[in-house]
Parts: C-alpha cells; structure tokens; sequence
C-alpha cells in the first residue's frame, strides 16, 4: 500500500480526525451500507448491535486490507470492545488496531485524562506512520490539521450549523465530509453556502442510533421539512463550536500538549453522546435537546431506535419526556440497518407526516 494513500479507520465521534490527518493519514469513517457486503457476520452472535456487526462481516470478507492501514476504535459501548477484539484477532498483519479510552464525564479531570490518551494516541499513530518521534514536526502538524479542520467548522458555523442549506441529505453530506480530502470539503461548503439555496428554517429531528443510508433517504422523500440528524452521523459529528473559535495567531502560539488540550475539550463540549449526558435539568443532554426545539423550529421527532443498542433506548426515555413537554410529536422506529425494514418503516413515517404534520 502507498504511504501516499494509507487510511485509517475510526468509527466513533469522540476520535479526533485532526489528530489522525496530523500523524499523516487520511482518516476514513466506516459508515452503514457503504461497502457492499452480502451475507451475516460469522463472528459475533445474531443479537447483536447491527453497526459492529456490518463491520466485522465486511472485515471476515478481506474488505479492508486493500485500502485501511489501520483502525481506531473507542470504548464508547461494549460493542465497540467486542469489535476492537474482532479486529485484533483478523485484520492482516499489517494493520494496526489502536483502543481510545474515553472519559466518562466532561469536566476538569476528564478534560485532562483525555488529553493524555490523546497524546498517546498521536504518538503512536505518528511513530507507526513516519518510524520518528519529533516533537517540533509534531506539533507543527497539528497546528496544521487543526486550522484545516476548524475552517469546516467555521463555514458550518456561519450559517448556524443549518447544514440543509448545503444538501438536503445531511447523512450523506457527514460522509462526504468525513472520507474526502478536507480542503477539497472546504471548498464544497464554501460553494453550497455562496449558492444561498432556498430552506425552511422548520425541521423535523432525528434522533436516536445510527441508521442506514437508505433509511435515511426514505423519510427524507415525504417530508415538507429538512430532516436535521442529531445522531452521530449528524450534529453530534459536525457540530464542533469550539473549534470555530480557534484564531490562527492563537494558535502559533502553543505547545502540543496544548493544542491536544484544545482538541481534548472541544471534543468533549460537542453535543454529547448518550453514554455521557446527565439528566440533570437545564445542563447537559437535555439543555442541549432544548436549544435545538429553539435554534432549529423542531416540529417533530424521529427516535431511531436500533436493535440491541441500550444506549439508543435509554436515550428515547429522556427524548419522549422532553419533547411531550412541548407538545412536538415524537415517532419511534426499530431497525437492525436491513433493507427489509424499508418499507414498513416508509408506511409509519408517511402516517406520522400525515397526522401531525400537514
């Protein structure tokens, strides 16, 4: 494989992309359905989250040793620890496989405590991608990266991170942004914002796990409003304030350690994760679900619960609470990311569209 095009894998939003393109390659994000691969995953057991499982049947198949270097996986559910002891045991041997643990709270210490597994982190990509260890390159490279990658935050922030005034599918929009050369996303942004395309400023929500391409696009397809994805191919992705308020001039200025620190907290102050948020009122998950009824005129919920992930179910609690508090309208679909699913949850989705919102 070419050192030119060696890709690393993540599948987590609390992975640091910036740190990946820092160590010098080209970070990837294996999403639902984007490879085509045919058959159940022999690996691991039926009920099962749906996500790892596409994962590891496609790495039982040899897809990824043509184009992966190596993957990063984080401890952000014991899925994701079954899956990074599936990837240790059968990717090839020259693939690496690197375990992020994550802090459980988003305050001073765990701030601290991620900033160092994130200089671990960038230590052992860089080494394994150069063989070198020079703290001067290092630092210079994620000073680099990081301006790259705040710029997409800046263009998103500029229009209050309404990403439908981009694309209308803003799944598909979170791939293209996460797997393509990023300066070339930049500039993609920068064109679609300039357009000044027509939008609704009302938006139907979507909450929940992570869902499938396909089922994202069948309840696009009848909906007046823009369906706004707040799940981990949506908000919880794009949405990085912090990082938009970086300036260049600050930024020359600091250390690595520093600079691994900005990362650190604007990753754990992006919206949060249902493996982090606190019930307690008006702070954390739920005063963010509450600025989002406001910022973007939610009419009404999709809460996609996917099969055999307790987070997504714990998660529907809070969201059926909250959202009844204001009278919006909340649906509630189940899959495992099949394409048989389709079309019973197109009929629901119709109905729920139908009776509340026309």
């Amino acid at each position: 494989m070419s050192k030119e095009t060696q890709k690393v894998a993540w599948l987590c939003t609390y992975i640091p992309e910036e740190i990946i393109h820092a160590a010098g390659f080209q970070p990837y994000r294996l999403v639902p359905g984007e490879i085509d691969q045919k058959g159940n995953c022999k690996t691991l057991p039926s009920n099962f989250c749906p996500y790892v499982k596409e994962v590891a049947a496609a790495l039982e198949k040899g897809v990824y040793n043509d184009f992966i270097s190596g993957f990063v996986v984080s401890n952000s559910c014991n899925a994701m620890i079954h899956l990074y002891n599936v990837l240790k045991e059968m990717s090839s041997d020259d693939q690496f496989v690197y375990l992020l643990d994550l802090p459980r709270k988003n305050s001073e210490t765990g701030i601290e405590y991620y900033n160092r597994q994130l200089e671990e982190l960038y230590n052992f990509l860089y080494k394994n991608r150069t063989n070198k260890n020079s703290v001067e390159e290092q630092t210079e490279n994620l000073k680099q990266s990081l301006k790259l990658y705040s710029e997409t935050q800046k263009l998103l922030q500029s229009i209050n991170y309404k990403l439908y005034r981009i694309q209308k599918d803003i799944i598909d929009l979170s791939i293209q942004i996460a797997n393509n050369d990023r300066k070339n996303v930049n500039d993609f942004i920068s064109h679609q914002i300039q357009q000044g395309a027509d939008y609704k400023n009302s938006t139907i929500l979507l909450t929940g796990g992570i869902i499938s391409r396909e089922i994202n696009r069948s309840l696009i397809e009848n909906s007046d409003y823009p369906l706004m994805p707040e799940n981990c191919m949506g908000l919880r992705y794009l949405m990085k304030s912090d990082l938009a308020n970086i300036e260049d001039q600050h930024l020359e200025q600091l250390t690595k350690q520093q600079i691994l620190g900005l990362i650190a907290k604007s990753y754990l102050n992006k919206p949060e994760c249902p493996r982090t948020f606190t019930v307690t009122p008006d702070i954390g998950r739920v005063n963010y679900l509450k600025y989002l009824i406001n910022q973007f005129d939610v009419k009404g919920v999709i809460h996609h619960d996917l099969g055999f992930c307790d987070l997504s179910n714990y998660d529907y609690l809070i969201i059926q609470d909250l959202f009844s508090k204001y009278n919006i309208p909340v649906l509630k679909i189940n899959s495992e990311l099949g394409e048989r699913e389709i079309g019973q949850i197109k009929t629901r989705v119709e109905a729920f569209y139908e009776m509340n919102l026309i």
